[in-house]
């Protein structure tokens, strides 16, 4: 549970970034181009330290890098919440793919790691599960609240949810 949360929270964050987009172009008087660099600035660290997050859990440990590489996306979607302006919310947006970053590859090896090879298959296909169901729940949930927040309030539920995860992870995984 805490593994699936963990990747649902960025999951989340990016699909309801997309509708959020349209308001915060508005709020920050962007251009179309300058707006879309909200979504790339968080994707290039997200997949470039991918396999430095696999090979520093390796190193010291799968669990401790996943925990810290959660806390760092809580702080880059503080940051977010709180930006002031454009800079701001760039800073706020690599910083959360910093620590997304660190999801994909830990939790899968955790999961190969921790569950037998017969029960393996299932347990990474139901991890795998919450992808999907989390893009096409993302935008509607993110419409929602950024028709009646504002666009910082798609913040909120990530947070809470990768929160969540850290308790399951800490309480749960070895």
């Amino acid at each position: 549970v805490g593994l699936m949360l963990a990747f649902f929270a960025t999951i989340l964050n990016f699909s309801m970034f997309a509708v959020a987009a349209p308001q915060i172009r508005i709020e920050y008087s962007l251009a179309a181009d300058t707006t879309s660099w909200l979504s790339i600035i968080f994707t290039i660290p997200y997949i470039l330290l991918m396999p430095f997050y696999g090979r520093l859990g390796d190193l010291l440990g799968k669990r401790r890098i996943l925990l810290a590489g959660s806390l760092v996306y809580i702080v880059g979607s503080a940051v977010c919440f709180v930006a002031g302006g454009f800079v701001a919310l760039i800073v706020g947006r690599i910083v959360q793919g910093i620590g997304a970053a660190a999801v994909n590859p830990l939790c899968l090896s955790i999961i190969s790691e921790r569950v037998s090879a017969e029960r393996r298959g299932k347990a990474i296909g139901t991890w795998s599960t919450s992808g999907p169901f989390t893009g096409m729940f993302g935008p509607i949930l993110g419409g929602a609240l950024v028709e009646s927040f504002g666009w910082r309030s798609i913040f909120a539920p990530t947070v809470l949810m990768t929160f969540l995860s850290l308790f399951f992870i800490l309480r749960l995984v070895p």
